[in-house]
């Protein structure tokens, strides 16, 4: 992807963030036909002799229902936004993904690619039974996972980052696992 092209998907999704704000806050603060505006009650020596406004339950659920209405169709709105400009990225980059993606898949299993995933399973599984993960594991794991074949290393990934998930493994330090 171009500068260009990364500039301008950045710019897409500022604005519509900004718009989606701003129709979110002009929603809220503006004051309008179907809702009562809210302002503050007059201080003066009369205000005190007068009961203070007072509003009801069924104004409250009505000015919140508009209230979430508005927020859905703001969160509807940047969603269809993002997934259209997204669309178009992944469209653009869809046709040289495709002639990659299928060549990682074949490429075949070299026998220090097996035993290297074959290590990496049986640190995974000792892992969940010590129900740790150390620095060494990680190490390791990331020394294997340059040797692996695509699909051995996102099984062995995916069933590490499950494990911890689930909290099966607690890793003994703060930030990457591999």
């Amino acid at each position: 992807m171009t500068f260009a092209k990364r500039m301008r998907l950045s710019s897409t999704i500022a604005i519509a963030i900004a718009v989606a704000v701003g129709a979110f806050a002009a929603g809220r603060w503006i004051p309008r036909g179907d809702r009562p505006a809210v302002t503050a009650a007059p201080v003066s020596s009369q205000s005190a002799d007068r009961p203070a406004p007072t509003v009801s339950q069924g104004e409250r659920t009505v000015a919140r229902a508009l209230d979430s209405v508005q927020r859905e169709a703001i969160r509807r709105a940047v969603r269809d936004e993002v997934d259209a400009v997204l669309g178009e990225r992944d469209a653009a980059q869809g046709t040289a993904a495709a002639e990659v993606a299928p060549a990682a898949e074949r490429t075949p299993e070299s026998p220090s690619g097996e035993a290297a995933a074959a290590d990496a399973r049986a640190r995974v599984e000792a892992a969940r039974l010590s129900r740790r993960w150390t620095r060494e594991d990680a190490d390791a794991l990331r020394s294997a996972i340059a040797t692996m074949n695509a699909s051995d290393r996102d099984e062995i990934l995916s069933a590490l980052v499950s494990a911890v998930n689930r909290g099966e493994i607690q890793p003994d330090q703060a930030g990457f696992l591999f």
